[in-house]
């Protein structure tokens, strides 16, 4: 008889289970019974007024965090698990994903309904233009705006400093908040309106001295244009 795997020999997706627990135990504390802010809180235009009202900073992101812990807790396939990474489907939106718990990415989505290269063009150099000499970022175009991935640094993804350096970045708010949570997350299979294409990410440029990159991040960056030929075509995406 095969042994069966538990939680304890998993790597870093231990940690996606530990937030399945977390929230486990805060329902089973409540009993049911939540607080007027508590409900407000998983109201979207509630948040909205509130991050408006407090700003995006750190304690904005703790705050809206714990509203949103549930929210991540669907049904997954786990797919590759490693000590600094992990591959997995959400099943209910048929996303696959990687999942990094060191390599920072910044997400620079650009929030319009049609978007021209101009749009594009000052994206890019509002990010250039706050990048310090001493990091090495890689770029890579995406379907809503550019995903620039640090690659001379190991940042772990629910700390403050990661916190700080993607509200830094004007990254998209609630991938932030995601991040803190759960890990810095890439989708890897297409979305109904992107086009047939060997990869879903076009390799931009390199920001910075190579000769300062980590050689294990730059690894698990090509990790994910890998996975993303292997599953670009695993059924369509319904994530938002």
């Amino acid at each position: 008889m095969e042994d069966i795997k538990l939680p304890s020999d998993y790597k870093f997706y231990s940690t996606y289970l530990a937030l399945i627990d977390r929230d486990y135990d805060h329902r089973k504390e409540r009993n049911g019974e939540y607080t007027d802010f508590e409900i407000h809180m998983r109201d979207v235009n509630f948040r909205s007024y509130l991050v408006t009202k407090l700003g995006k900073n750190l304690n904005t992101v703790k705050l809206v965090a714990d509203s949103l812990l549930s929210t991540i807790i669907k049904p997954q396939r786990l797919i590759i698990d490693g000590h600094n990474f992990y591959i997995a489907c959400d099943m209910v939106t048929n996303t696959y994903y990687i999942c990094y718990k060191y390599l920072l990415m910044v997400d620079l989505d650009i929030k319009k309904e049609i978007m021209t290269e101009e749009d594009r063009r000052l994206a890019l150099h509002n990010f250039k233009e706050k990048v310090s000499e001493d990091d090495v970022w890689i770029i890579y175009k995406s379907r809503k705006g550019y995903h620039a991935f640090l690659v001379s640094e190991f940042v772990e993804h629910n700390t403050d400093k990661s916190t700080e350096i993607l509200l830094r970045y004007d990254t998209d708010f609630y991938y932030i908040v995601y991040s803190y949570l759960r890990g810095y997350s890439v989708r890897l299979n297409k979305k109904k309106d992107e086009q047939l294409k060997e990869s879903l990410y076009e390799l931009v440029g390199i920001l910075g001295n190579p000769e300062n990159a980590n050689d294990e991040l730059l690894r698990l960056v090509n990790l994910h244009i890998d996975a993303s030929k292997l599953f670009i075509n695993s059924g369509i995406s319904l994530m938002k």
